[in-house]
């Protein structure tokens, strides 16, 4: 209009950065990584209509510019209201309200979810839930059914954005534990061993991803990209997985929650998937506290459901019927030596489970600070 300043706008490129992300800090110190905008705009890979999703601005996965420029209408809530626990019904009446036709909900909310199941009367579903961030198992997908009429996981990380995607599933009985599915376009994976060499399948090792969207460098951190990276700018993930025969990616857990107990290496997720299989166990993780001896013992932290008291006694029981300990060929096996009961387990502003945390309050409990290194 006359008598206004004209306002020029910077010339852009697909190149260009756009936004700075930072990880959720579930392996340390979360890390900044900038994005360009042709590595945020070009995934088309959710479904349209109104959704509902609580994640932070400043994490990939709750990013506005996705809605934005996908022109989908998001509903949320402040993130740190689903991880109190006791307004899930509270959040699902908004989700209702709204009308919302899908939802990115973690792990936990669907727990929360699962404990109101009998009390659960409504006929509202979403179409679709899509969830990831933790593991997803069997547990999880009883929400199929009841609260939506299919369930999806999302494997993603800040560095790649998205990587794969477990088509939705419309029965609890087609949920396999660690199953994130199949690579999205554009995205290459294969799995090596400690020497770098690639490994068949199904054999574990650490998942290694290349993208067309391509990860570049943590910001002002070029020694850390350095490590994170290997020639042909394959992003090592950290994360322990096989390819199966149908080419899903199955992932084990992360190579930093690994339990070095004498020569034997366990993955916290194998002890895990059996416990939570006992009725009255509402959540199960599973860490390393030190040893002299073997360098690490393996330690049990469980939730029970509100109307169940289980004591430590009786999950040691539950695991002495599952898992051999000196019985085994190695004398070490995977029979857990301590259990400790949580009222609470510790979680990450994402609400993730916070496994360091969890593990020096196990260690302060246990008694045990006196058997650290250093």
């Amino acid at each position: 209009m006359e008598g206004e300043n004209e306002v020029e706008f910077p010339t852009l490129y697909p190149e260009d950065e756009i936004v700075i992300f930072t990880t959720s800090g579930s392996t340390g110190k979360p890390k900044m990584i900038s994005k360009t905008h042709s590595q945020t705009t070009n995934y088309d890979m959710l479904p349209s209509g109104k959704t509902y999703n609580d994640r932070p601005f400043a994490w990939i996965a709750g990013s506005p510019t996705l809605t934005v420029y996908q022109g989908v209408p998001r509903v949320f809530c402040d993130s740190s209201i689903a991880l109190e626990g006791h307004n899930t019904m509270k959040i699902w009446k908004v989700i209702k309200e709204e009308q919302c036709a899908w939802a990115i909900l973690l792990p936990y909310f669907l727990s929360d979810l699962v404990a109101q199941e009998e009390n659960y009367k409504d006929l509202f579903m979403l179409d679709v839930i899509y969830t990831g961030g933790q593991p997803v198992d069997n547990i999880h997908a009883k929400v199929v059914g009841v609260f939506t009429k299919s369930l999806g996981v999302i494997y993603g990380s800040t560095e790649e954005i998205f990587i794969s995607i477990l088509s939705p599933i419309t029965t609890v009985a087609e949920m396999k534990g660690g199953d994130v599915g199949k690579p999205i376009p554009g995205i290459e994976v294969k799995i090596i061993d400690g020497n770098g060499n690639v490994l068949r399948k199904p054999e574990n090792g650490e998942l290694c991803i290349r993208s067309m969207y391509g990860f570049e460098k943590y910001y002002g951190n070029t020694g850390l990209t350095d490590r994170a990276l290997l020639g042909g700018k394959w992003l090592l993930s950290g994360d322990i997985a096989h390819i199966n025969e149908d080419n899903h990616i199955m992932l084990k857990g992360r190579m930093k929650d690994q339990i070095f107990r004498g020569t034997r290496k366990i993955m916290p997720n194998s002890i895990e998937e059996v416990i939570i299989t006992k009725i009255g166990i509402q959540n199960v993780i599973v860490v390393g506290v030190p040893d002299k001896r073997l360098y690490e013992e393996i330690c049990v932290c469980y939730v029970t459901d509100p109307e169940h008291d289980i004591s430590p006694s009786d999950v040691k029981q539950f695991c002495l019927e599952k898992f051999l300990g000196h019985d085994a060929i190695d004398g070490l096996g995977e029979m857990p030596k301590y259990f400790i009961r949580f009222q609470k387990l510790s979680t990450l502003p994402n609400g993730k489970i916070n496994r360091r945390q969890l593990r020096m309050d196990s260690i302060q409990q246990l008694k045990l600070a006196d058997q650290m290194e250093g």
